[in-house]
């Protein structure tokens, strides 16, 4: 079985997550960059998993304005997975919708 074929369960990542950065994640065709961006990639970092960091992957327009320190984030569909990377296999994410969560609890009212 291929390391990139295997599921990992979200739960393994804890239940509180820490966004401490947001970059823009380009779109690459055939291993080529576009020139396009088809979304934003947040760093998150995990205090239940000895505070390691991976980055969540959601496409399209940026859904949280600006990151000024770090931040307790909600993360709904958060799918991790395998990937390679710079010569080595690192965990990573992918996630429909990200919000401070503040502003979820008080939406959600």
């Amino acid at each position: 079985m291929k390391i990139n074929k295997l599921i990992l369960a979200s739960e393994q990542f804890g239940h509180k997550f820490i966004l401490a950065a947001m970059t823009t994640a380009k779109e690459y065709i055939d291993g080529k960059a576009t020139g396009k961006v088809k979304g934003y990639k947040y760093t998150i970092v995990l205090p239940e998993c000895a505070y390691e960091r991976i980055d969540v992957l959601i496409e399209g327009a940026p859904q949280i304005e600006h990151v000024n320190g770090p931040i307790e984030v909600d993360i709904k569909g958060f799918t991790p997975y395998v990937s390679w990377s710079n010569g080595d296999y690192t965990v990573a994410a992918r996630a429909t919708a990200i919000s401070p969560v503040g502003k979820a609890a008080t939406s959600n009212k």
